[in-house]
């Protein structure tokens, strides 16, 4: 059969209880083909996710054969906030909100820039409790270590663009230009669902 279903569901990532599901919509699709399907989800009062609820949810979407047997399953960790800047004040959730934020270097003394899951995690929490509820990873784009811990600690990440200091040079060269919208965009792609990102 060339006949499937698909459904989405959330789950709210402390204690994986289910907060919405879509309808399941039933679609057909031939080899080698690719389609566009859309799920509707709505939650009633979700949990934001702020540096002192990081509350993170789970996004399922799961395609079933006509016999519910499941072919494939794809999960996305998210979270959901509600920032809002007005007169050059940020806001949060309706409540002014104040960002204390500090640079966080990617270099480790036994690792360098190749960075230990563990020891990335110790840092990011000894900054969330000195009393910091924002990080800046300096002229790189945060590895995903970073992001993940972020997320999970509640702690907001201003994600780098590293051209401030490229030359001009290069800066006129329309296939280093190319490249590097690519790699924005692929840098954005990765990183969308992640409710830590404050800014670009």
């Amino acid at each position: 059969t060339k006949e499937y279903f698909i459904q989405t569901k959330i789950f709210r990532k402390t204690g994986n209880v289910e907060s919405g599901s879509s309808s399941s919509v039933k679609f057909t699709i031939g080899d080698n083909n690719s389609m566009k399907i859309e799920n509707d989800v709505q939650i009633s009062n979700p949990v934001i996710w702020t540096p002192e609820t990081p509350e993170l949810y789970l996004i399922k979407t799961i395609i079933t054969d006509s016999k519910e047997k499941v072919i494939d399953e794809f999960i996305t960790e998210t979270g959901f906030t509600n920032l809002d800047i007005r007169n050059n004040q940020i806001f949060q959730s309706g409540k002014q909100f104040t960002l204390n934020g500090i640079n966080y270097y990617e270099d480790q003394p036994k690792f360098a820039s190749a960075l230990d899951y563990k020891v990335t995690e110790n840092d990011l929490k000894n900054i969330k409790t000195l009393g910091f509820n924002a990080v800046r990873v300096p002229g790189k784009i945060s590895h995903p270590y970073i992001v993940n811990i972020c997320n999970r600690l509640g702690l907001y990440l201003f994600q780098e663009i590293p051209f401030n200091e490229t030359s001009e040079y290069y800066l006129e060269d329309d296939k280093y230009i190319r490249l590097n919208l690519g790699l924005l965009s692929e840098l954005i792609e990765r990183d969308k669902s992640s409710p830590c990102i404050l800014a670009w």
